[in-house]
């Protein structure tokens, strides 16, 4: 985007250095982190560097990646994820597929009728793999319900993220002095961007993807750009729960992923299937309504939706 080609210059010259401290776990005991929206990570061989919009390096996750040399792609089998609170809708891309851009639109759902400190994540986003296939790193933005992930409570808000696989914590991004809170039936949109393979001072080559809400309020919703030596190889819709104890605590309507555009460098894909994971886990019907990567259409459906 304009604005980060605007601040590239700060990545030339010395930045003051500092720490984030963790400002939150998750049940299991991953560290939270946040970071302004608008920051910008970085992979550095086997670091993850996290620059504020400003071009100030905020933060580095050390040893987060394997070592990568581009041109790698990290495509590989899927491993199935050794969890009981994550199921996806996702497709694979092929080893020779760059993603391009993947869009779609949603309607925020009737909230649950009650809340007990239960947490989701309800997101779309990329996913890269480790060297062995193993899910690496999820990027991605969100319909958040629920607070126990640093924002929130019982409301729904708009939530962009970086999330190190299988257990190395989550970097937030956080607005300053405005609430990116989200009504139920508000339209949103996502949008998931190749930026291109860029180079700055300091980085091997990186592939360049920016993560971001559309539509009215997109101003006042999170975004993230992350730079990493590798091609996102998994892409989808992915929902991750924490404190779900009955029915009630799912949202009391569907959630429907509509518009769902989904192209490459080379342009859209003729044949796409998308596949469901762990929604037994989960307890929520993931349905493909409409396959391809044209105007496709993904719905979960809740225990609690009448």
């Amino acid at each position: 985007m304009l604005f980060f080609r605007i601040v590239v210059a700060a990545f030339a010259v010395p930045a003051v250095v500092v720490a984030l401290a963790p400002t939150g776990h998750t049940s299991s005991g991953r560290p939270i982190y946040e970071a302004p929206s608008g920051s910008r990570v970085l992979q550095n061989g086997t670091d993850m560097v996290v620059f504020a919009p400003n071009g100030t390096q905020l933060h580095v996750f050390e040893n987060v990646v394997g070592a990568r040399t581009p041109p790698s792609t990290g495509t590989g089998p899927l491993r199935p994820r050794q969890t009981d609170t994550i199921g996806q809708v996702y497709t694979t891309l092929g080893a020779n597929d760059t993603l391009q851009a993947f869009n779609a639109t949603f309607v925020v759902p009737p909230a649950p009728t009650t809340f007990d400190s239960q947490f989701m994540f309800l997101s779309q986003g990329i996913t890269t793999l480790d060297d062995t296939g193993a899910p690496a790193s999820f990027l991605g933005v969100a319909l958040q319900y629920g607070g126990s992930f640093v924002q929130g409570g019982p409301f729904y808000i708009g939530a962009a993220f970086l999330e190190f696989l299988p257990d190395g914590g989550y970097l937030v991004l956080t607005l300053i002095d405005v609430s990116p809170q989200l009504n139920v039936s508000d339209t949103v949109g996502i949008s998931v961007t190749y930026q291109g393979i860029e180079n700055e001072p300091g980085f091997a080559p990186f592939y360049d993807y920016n993560v971001e809400f559309t539509g009215s309020d997109a101003a006042n919703l999170p975004q993230i750009e992350v730079g990493q030596q590798v091609l996102p190889a998994i892409v989808g819709f992915r929902v991750e729960e924490e404190g779900i104890s009955e029915p009630s605590d799912y949202p009391t309507g569907p959630l429907t992923f509509k518009d769902v555009q989904l192209e490459l460098t080379t342009g859209f894909p003729k044949k796409l299937d998308w596949e469901i994971d762990g929604a037994a886990a989960t307890g929520i019907d993931f349905k493909v309504v409409k396959g391809g990567s044209k105007n496709a259409e993904i719905k979960l459906v809740f225990p609690d939706d009448s």
